[in-house]
């Protein structure tokens, strides 16, 4: 897993939200979340972004 997941996860746990909750506002599965966060799949510039937003404003 690289070390940006790991850290995109831990921010998700930190902010005390589910897989759940960031499938329902980027409106993709939560496998494909579970993938990004083990390095299986990439985040596009702009999804990072967006889910900076959404954790960041926990």
């Amino acid at each position: 897993m690289s070390v940006f997941y790991e850290k995109l996860k831990m921010m998700r746990e930190k902010a005390s939200l589910r897989q759940g909750q960031i499938v329902d506002y980027f409106g993709v599965t939560q496998t494909f979340i579970s993938k990004v966060e083990t390095g299986e799949r990439n985040l596009t510039i702009e999804q990072v972004e967006k889910l900076r937003q959404k954790i960041w404003c926990y």
